[in-house]
């Protein structure tokens, strides 16, 4: 791996924060539909699901960083990510067991969050999957027309021809097989990276706070009828949440020029953070993430479960982190 990139750590610390506040924040969202306790959590909600497309803006930006060879790629690969990963998912099944009261090894394995606290975990798996196709998407990325071409054709394919099937009523069968939304944020992130071309910062400010309030605008008076919430404009296959996404990536690279050793300390643990996080929502630390559904109830979220959660899995990650380093260095004394 080449040299830390200081924007790449902030950014990494601040997806992570948001994923978990999305989690702590979600009972006010998917509740009390049309109410202002509702419109107060939309607000919240837009900036939170940045999270995921961000991760992924983030992992195509240093992908032409990794300069190991493809076997020792794939062999970190399955140690660094499918390992814990799977690893995670029994963890989570046998809390399930434990706590939830299931019954059988595999209810609720792949659909029911509530059966199966782990379905978080689906990022992982799109991210496997992607380090995975890890020589075409660096092919890809270092070669400047190509991917200038996968952004253009990726754009069109994620954003414009979905509009186009529901405006004409129409279906385009290749819509998300060849590019999809996450191999575009993908690449994407790359494009973004390299750039040369400097932006000021105030005027990044700007142009994000417009484009929230009308991604807010939007979003919540297209659901503003609906009886389910359904995230409408903010998933990731929203041109607003790309743009948005967009827009923080640039404002921290040109903001962020400076390494800090706490955050690059921090970003090291945020995929065990990520990890983990999700083993706090369950019994007996629900009292804690899902509080009482009102406007205290929010901000206690927002202000203490969410900063609480990060920092009780940042000691878990550094007490694992440190176990390992003891265990090899036993190993390694023994032979």
């Amino acid at each position: 791996m080449g040299e830390r990139l200081p924007y790449i750590d902030f950014l990494k610390v601040v997806a992570c924060i948001a994923v978990i506040n999305l989690h702590c924040t979600s009972p006010w969202v998917t509740n009390f539909l049309g109410t202002p306790l509702w419109f107060a959590a939309m607000l919240n909600a837009v900036f939170t699901h940045l999270a995921v497309p961000m991760f992924f803006m983030l992992a195509g930006a240093v992908i032409t960083q990794r300069t190991i060879a493809l076997r020792e790629h794939y062999r970190k690969v399955f140690f660094r990510y499918i390992i814990p990963t799977t690893t995670c998912l029994v963890f989570y099944k046998i809390l399930g067991m434990l706590l939830l009261g299931q019954k059988n090894i595999f209810e609720g394995v792949l659909y029911s969050l509530e059966q199966n606290p782990g379905f978080h975990l689906w990022f992982m798996w799109v991210y496997i999957g992607y380090m995975l196709a890890f020589p075409a998407l660096v092919a890809i990325a270092k070669d400047d027309g190509a991917r200038t071409a996968f952004c253009y054709v990726g754009f069109i394919y994620v954003f414009i021809v979905p509009l186009l099937a529901s405006l004409f009523d129409v279906r385009f069968p290749v819509t998300n097989v060849l590019f999809t939304v996450y191999g575009f944020y993908f690449i994407a992130g790359n494009h973004l990276s390299v750039m040369k071309k400097n932006f000021e910062p105030k005027i990044l400010l700007k142009i994000l706070t417009a484009m929230v309030a009308i991604t807010y605008a939007l979003s919540t008076l297209s659901s503003y009828n609906d009886t389910t919430y359904t995230a409408k404009l903010l998933t990731a296959n929203s041109i607003f949440i790309f743009i948005n996404t967009s827009l923080i990536f640039l404002l921290f690279k040109s903001w962020c020029t400076s390494q800090n050793t706490v955050v690059s300390f921090l970003a090291k643990h945020t995929f065990n953070i990520y990890l983990l996080h999700i083993a706090f929502f369950l019994k007996p630390f629900s009292f804690l993430a899902f509080p009482a559904i009102n406007m205290k109830g929010l901000l206690g979220s927002i202000l203490f479960t969410t900063p609480v959660t990060f920092i009780i899995c940042l000691a878990a990650s550094c007490t694992l982190v440190a176990t390992k380093e003891l265990l090899k260095r036993k190993l390694s004394s023994k032979m």
